[in-house]
């Protein structure tokens, strides 16, 4: 990423709720401005609030408080720095402490569990939304057969910290100054083989370029079990979406661009994959 961009995350304490605005930025590939006007709304604002699936969402907010809670204290996660909270690992940790005596509770106890932790604000000038959703790939807990593409964890040296204007930056220290992590080019080319950094094994650089895409997904195991992973950093190389190489090649309409024909066009060009995905250097790191 991801996340204003996450439909599945929701900051404690103060929100800006779906669909007025989704908060979080942290899966995202680019960093947010994180500037935007807002006022605070009331939950009769949001059109089809009373009609949500409540307990779906306490379900969604649970998975998410799994992941938050493995982060180290003071973890940035993103978001808009002009709310109150929802940034930090430590906004949401009363919030999620909640979660266990509404997970088994009826729609009415899960609405009121949002509308007590969560507050609604409303973006009162024009702004750009994006998308979310978990895609599942298929998996393999072991290299093996037809599963020969790694899914690494973020490797220990990889950091993150804030540049001179505050912005966050992912990279490592090389002969005392910070720099970038290697490129996805040569991770590809086996850069991090060795460093027990494998979480699964995926059977097509493809399913790698969505899950990366998307910040998590959900792997479809051999033997039908199911691993949810998201979003653990990123090497700090530039961002370069991929849907804009294919149209500066000429090989896609800018107005076509969109997930379901990219992937279409690399299957159709199995012998352009690897130029076309490594023309991105950013590559995306996962976690459990």
């Amino acid at each position: 990423m991801c996340r204003g961009m996450m439909k599945r995350s929701f900051p404690s304490i103060s929100v800006v709720m779906f669909p007025l605005l989704v908060a979080l930025a942290g899966c995202m590939p680019g960093l947010p401005s994180g500037k935007m006007d807002v006022t605070s709304a009331e939950y009769s604002n949001l059109s089809g609030w009373e009609r949500e699936d409540h307990p779906r969402l306490i379900k969604m907010l649970a998975d998410e408080c799994q992941r938050i809670d493995k982060l180290p204290a003071g973890t940035f996660l993103g978001g808009a720095r002009t709310l109150p909270s929802g940034q930090h690992v430590e906004d949401w940790r009363n919030v999620c402490a909640a979660l266990a005596d509404v997970q088994n509770g009826d729609d009415a106890q899960a609405r009121q569990f949002f509308e007590t932790w969560f507050q609604p604000y409303l973006v009162v000038k024009e702004a750009f939304y994006t998308g979310y959703y978990d895609p599942e790939v298929p998996a393999s807990l072991t290299k093996a057969g037809a599963y020969q593409i790694p899914l690494y964890r973020r490797p220990k040296d990889l950091l993150r910290g804030r540049n001179a204007n505050g912005e966050l930056e992912f990279g490592h220290w090389v002969n005392s100054v910070f720099r970038p992590y290697d490129d996805r080019a040569a991770i590809d080319g086996g850069s991090l083989e060795g460093k027990g950094l494998e979480l699964a094994w995926l059977k097509s650089p493809l399913d790698l370029f969505l899950l990366q895409t998307q910040g998590s997904g959900r792997l479809r195991l051999q033997d039908g079990g199911e691993m949810f992973v998201g979003y653990d950093g990123r090497n700090g190389q530039p961002y370069v979406p991929i849907g804009r190489v294919l149209v500066h090649k000429g090989e896609m309409r800018a107005e076509d661009v969109n997930i379901k024909n990219i992937r279409a066009w690399l299957e159709a060009h199995p012998d352009q994959v690897k130029p076309v995905l490594e023309a991105n250097p950013s590559y995306v790191f996962s976690a459990l």
